[in-house]
């Protein structure tokens, strides 16, 4: 085999190598984006769960602050 081959082959099996490192890398950073993306769905839930419970705190703090004012408003109509 003649030196001019052996560089050629010697070359085209490096680029498949760096082509195959390059493909792997790529893949890493799939998985990574799907990972990430899972993690973001994930804390999206649970800021959605705490800010449901934020919610129905306050509609329950508000149901008891309209009876205070509806016994408020009773006492002061009989105090009139």
């Amino acid at each position: 085999m003649s030196l001019f081959k052996k560089i050629l082959k010697k070359g085209k099996k490096q680029t498949n190598t760096l082509k195959l490192q390059e493909s792997l890398r790529i893949e890493r950073l799939e998985v990574a984006a799907e990972e990430l993306m899972i993690k973001i769905n994930s804390l999206e839930e649970r800021e959605d769960a705490l800010y449901k419970k934020e919610l129905e705190q306050l509609e329950e703090k508000c149901f008891l602050l309209s009876k205070k004012m509806d016994s408020l408003n009773e006492t002061l109509e009989k105090v009139e």
